[in-house]
């Protein structure tokens, strides 16, 4: 029955219009729509390019009053009196488009479209055509019967509605909200890139909600954005919502009136309007657009473009989309992250110790290496910057290097294998002439190395094949030339990731070793180079670069060749790191005194060594305040007033506030085989990663303690700079381990001892002096 075919159908897709518009108000209620910020601008100008090709199609089909829907449509306009009918239009599209380009004013492109339509009428009642001769010619539509609104409520009649195609029509529903949800915010995204100010997705996404529930529920059909009229209002620069209001009432009159609007309009002008459009989205993001994007990603806004065309509109998004990700994955493995910079340990040396350091442990050709890596390395970008790092330390990778590192990821292979000239490396002519080579260009072989150091704190994330392929191989390569790689700053995840592929040593095991290299460099021994196959970690750069300075210094002296052997030992001013921390479990080491500390941080004689112990012994209240403090108890904030500086006494202390909340101690890290336990880590190098109540302090005061920066160990000295500069505090302080101590030194206490005894004022400010010269010789630009 054609009554109840068309019954059936009227209310099944309005009923699914108003379904669907109360969906989109859900979706935007509840924020769905902000996953499509995460579209690359490329594929957003690929489809806001498509749609000035559909406009400018559909401008063309309207002039000439033929379908045009697939590309081949165009050779309509081989026909000469199709031609002759698309002309007007097409030339009326020129001159919106260089009215509004050429002339700023608000006015100017609405007289021109008040013009365009009135020099129509002159000329069709000149000649004496009239409406009825523009018919004939095809310049306005022809009439039709009068329908009125109220006849389309008759259509329906709902004893004949077969409601069982509610079930066969609701997956073809499904996919029509999946389509018209992405479309709507997708014309949002371009809309609002198009306009360059920022639009709400989700409320856009509601109101367009909002107008199909109206729509079905009066038995319209489904509808989404008019693009094309939301882009030529904001090209007319008419910012107003009396535009909307106007548009309405037009939209209304037009519904309730018995004649077509296009009986009276001549068809080129409606369809230059969509040719206008088409002009100026085809030109900003085809031809302007160039100046604007790289080439890669300009060759992605043009692969979005066709396959639009191709496969329909949400296949070439997702194809654009996943050329993008392609996209950014070649560029970021071709991208160094990769800075060398200057940094020192914060130990104080002897002078001469420090004389040695500075004219050869970082002279010209530098001893002591300090690498920064930034960003993610992953599988793609591993291989880059294992050349980046072997070429800043002068490390030639030799044929037996090369093979090792192919066997070591499935992502280094073949190409590994050969040489420049692609000629595999294993034949015996090859590796004549490398050698041949190399023998011709000593002159730009860089010094090596005996430590490198890389700071590893930058790096956001890690993967297996990089872990192997790059980190692991490259200690492999550094130890067959006896160099010492060290790493530190590492993320939780990270660190979990270096020592369950071996590229680290386990905990217990790095302790042991380090020990070994250090006792061997005190008796002039060489360390296995068999030990240095893997990664030594550290807390932070500076702890890594004291055991690198520390170890040879050692072996410096200890060589026979040493022009400062002669030198004897080390003086006994200044004390040692190791005499201040013994190892183990720092909360039942021996507390320092405040003399001894100063001696690791500034060295002092015999005299002033004797009148701190007097006033420590006598009066400890008289300069300053012993704290003693439990795991997790909180020292100070973020923010505070600096009326003092510590200086840790016993245990560690943990600073934080310099980054994200999301980079807590403690790391939620799910391998394969589930949750990661850390092992309890109780050495010198730091408090263990498990730590509970330092990780609840963090997290239960997220605003002043945002994450954790770095450790400061015994003998170290925190918040100095704050409190000199008299400005609010950039950290916070946290009690890392249990009985923890620091020194408390307050402003009033200092400001009263300089009258009182001056000369324990002068040793203080001396170490305030000190501390600030090694603050600023190891601050980087990237700080």
């Amino acid at each position: 029955d054609e009554k109840a075919i068309l019954s059936t159908t009227l209310v099944m897709l309005s009923g699914g219009t108003a379904m669907m518009g109360l969906v989109l108000i859900l979706m935007g209620r509840f924020r769905i729509a902000d996953a499509v910020s995460y579209l690359p601008l490329p594929v957003v100008g690929g489809y806001l390019a498509f749609i000035g090709y559909f406009c400018l199609q559909a401008g063309v089909s309207l002039c000439i009053s033929e379908s045009m829907m697939k590309f081949k449509d165009w050779a309509y306009m081989l026909q000469p009196d199709l031609f002759l009918l698309a002309l007007p239009g097409l030339l009326a599209g020129v001159v919106m488009t260089l009215a509004s380009h050429s002339i700023r004013s608000n006015v100017i492109l609405p007289t021109v479209m008040l013009i365009i339509p009135l020099l129509f009428y002159v000329v069709i009642f000149t000649v004496g055509w009239g409406l009825d001769g523009a018919r004939e010619y095809k310049l306005i539509s022809e009439e039709s019967e009068p329908v009125p609104v109220k006849d389309l409520f008759h259509l329906i009649e709902f004893d004949l509605i077969n409601w069982s195609m509610v079930s066969k029509v609701f997956p073809i529903w499904i996919g029509m909200v999946f389509v018209v949800s992405f479309a709507s915010c997708l014309d949002v995204a371009a809309i609002s890139m198009d306009m360059g100010e920022a639009l709400d997705t989700n409320k856009e996404l509601a109101t367009v909600g909002i107008a199909n529930l109206m729509s079905g529920l009066t038995c319209g059909f489904t509808g989404s954005y008019i693009f094309s009229q939301t882009i030529f209002t904001f090209r007319t620069q008419c910012h107003s919502r009396w535009v909307g209001i106007l548009v309405m009432v037009a939209y209304i009159c037009v519904v309730w009136s018995e004649k077509s609007l296009l009986e009276f309009v001549p068809l080129f002008f409606l369809g230059s309007t969509l040719i206008f459009i088409g002009y100026d989205l085809l030109y900003e993001w085809i031809i302007e657009v160039r100046h604007k994007l790289i080439w890669s990603e300009y060759l992605v806004l043009l692969f979005t473009f066709a396959a639009i065309h191709v496969v329909g509109m949400d296949f070439g998004i997702i194809l654009g989309i996943i050329v993008a990700i392609m996209d950014y994955v070649m560029t970021t493995a071709q991208t160094s992250s990769i800075n060398r910079i200057n940094k020192r340990s914060r130990a104080v040396w002897q002078p001469d110790d420090w004389k040695l350091l500075q004219n050869y442990g970082y002279g010209e050709n530098a001893k002591i290496i300090t690498l920064e890596v930034r960003g993610s390395v992953f599988f793609g970008s591993s291989v880059q910057l294992l050349s980046f790092i072997s070429e800043e330390i002068g490390l030639d990778g030799s044929d037996e290097d090369l093979m090792d590192m192919s066997l070591l990821s499935p992502h280094m292979g073949a190409h590994l294998l050969r040489n420049k000239t692609g000629t595999p490396i294993s034949t015996p002519k090859t590796r004549r002439k490398e050698k041949e080579s190399l023998s011709n260009s000593k002159l730009n072989v860089r010094h090596r190395p005996d430590f490198l150091v890389l700071d590893l704190s930058q790096v956001t994330n890690l993967d297996a094949t990089a872990a192997r392929g790059c980190f692991l191989q490259l200690a492999k390569m550094c130890a067959k030339r006896g160099i010492i790689v060290c790493a530190s700053g590492l993320h939780p995840r990270i660190d979990w990731m270096l020592r369950s592929h071996d590229v680290a040593h386990s905990q217990d095991e790095e302790e042991k070793i380090k020990k070994s290299i250090h006792q061997n460099a005190q008796s002039g021994y060489l360390y296995e180079n068999e030990n240095l196959e893997k990664l030594f970690l550290f807390m932070s750069v500076y702890e890594g670069l004291e055991f690198c300075e520390n170890i040879w210094i050692e072996r410096f002296k200890t060589r026979s060749s040493s022009p400062l052997n002669s030198m004897g030992v080390r003086k006994k001013s200044f004390v040692r790191l190791d005499d201040l921390e013994s190892p183990g479990d720092l909360s039942v080491a021996t507390k320092q005194s405040l003399s001894h500390v100063f001696s690791y941080i500034l060295g002092l004689d015999q005299n002033d060594r004797i009148l701190l112990d007097d006033m420590e012994q006598s009066d400890k209240g008289s300069f300053h305040q012993e704290l003693s403090l439990h795991e997790g108890d909180v020292i100070f904030k973020k923010g505070s007033t600096p009326d003092a500086f510590f200086v840790v006494l016993r245990g560690n202390v943990a600073l934080t506030g310099r980054i994200s909340s999301k980079t807590l101690l403690k790391e939620n890290i799910i391998s394969g085989a589930g949750h990661v336990r850390f092992k309890q880590k109780n050495d010198q190098t730091g408090p263990s990663t498990s730590t509970n109540n330092l990780n609840d302090t963090i997290k239960n005061d997220s605003d002043s303690l945002s994450g954790l920066k770095t450790y400061v160990r015994v003998g170290g000295i925190f918040s100095f700079v704050d409190f000199i500069l008299e400005r609010p505090r950039t950290f916070g302080a946290i009690a890392a381990v249990e009985k923890t101590v620091v020194a408390r030194f307050s402003r009033a206490r200092l400001e009263s001892m300089k009258a009182e005894n001056p000369e324990v004022s002068r040793i203080i400010q001396n170490v305030l002096l000190q501390a600030s010269v090694l603050e600023l010789a190891n601050c980087t630009c990237s700080e």
